[in-house]
């Protein structure tokens, strides 16, 4: 969603990006909305005002404590202890470089992994708030089948947290089945399409999940 923060201070003491223009430079980071040495909202509207690119969004269900990620571009190169002293001190640990655009895009909503234990639900794109256009990173994934396949994974994955079991095929039918009368057949035939794919799916989520094998991400998506 493109959404520029709204009533955002022009702080002087903030970075300027039109102020010695040499490269862009990409970042990744991490905060926690609670965290009492900043505030969560003064420190985007910094990002917002500091950055010719951001995007972001608070992850509140991976099962962990909630947190936001953010992909920011600033407008000239800068170390990442000039990025925090920018934007928050307090921000230095969390803070990496970004060194693929695409990738950190996509993970905004599990679409990408850096990680083994990264969270596996898949956020909606409503939930990404940005200053310029990311829907296209997701178009391969944000087709009506692909928004299927997202909506049966997160069922799966409800299923097995829930009963600490491998999620059969026939609830996810069962699932298709208890929607209205366009999506359920729409969602049938998606199933039946894919009937391999998504045994595939159930299977990774049960591995994942209590065998602690390595998620296969490519089988994924």
């Amino acid at each position: 969603m493109i959404h520029p923060r709204n009533n955002v201070s022009d702080k002087s003491d903030s970075y300027n990006p039109r102020r010695d223009l040499d490269k862009s430079q990409l970042f990744f980071c991490l905060f926690y909305p609670d965290d009492t040495e900043y505030n969560a909202d003064d420190t985007l509207d910094l990002i917002a005002t500091g950055c010719v690119e951001y995007a972001y969004i608070l992850h509140d269900k991976d099962g962990v404590k909630p947190h936001y990620h953010v992909y920011c571009k600033t407008a000239q190169a800068m170390s990442i202890e000039s990025f925090a002293k920018h934007f928050h001190t307090r921000l230095y640990p969390f803070v990496e470089y970004a060194l693929k655009k695409d990738k950190c895009i996509k993970y905004l909503r599990h679409l990408e992994k850096f990680n083994d234990g990264d969270g596996d639900y898949k956020y909606p794109p409503d939930e990404v708030f940005s200053n310029f256009d990311v829907s296209r990173y997701w178009e391969d994934f944000d087709t009506t089948e692909g928004i299927y396949i997202n909506e049966f994974f997160n069922v799966a994955l409800n299923y097995v947290d829930a009963y600490g079991s491998k999620c059969p095929l026939s609830v996810l039918f069962r699932y298709a089945q208890d929607q209205d009368e366009d999506k359920r057949y729409k969602m049938i035939g998606c199933l039946a399409r894919r009937s391999y794919f998504f045994k595939t799916i159930l299977d990774q989520i049960w591995a994942v999940r209590y065998e602690n094998t390595p998620l296969d991400w490519s089988k994924l998506i």
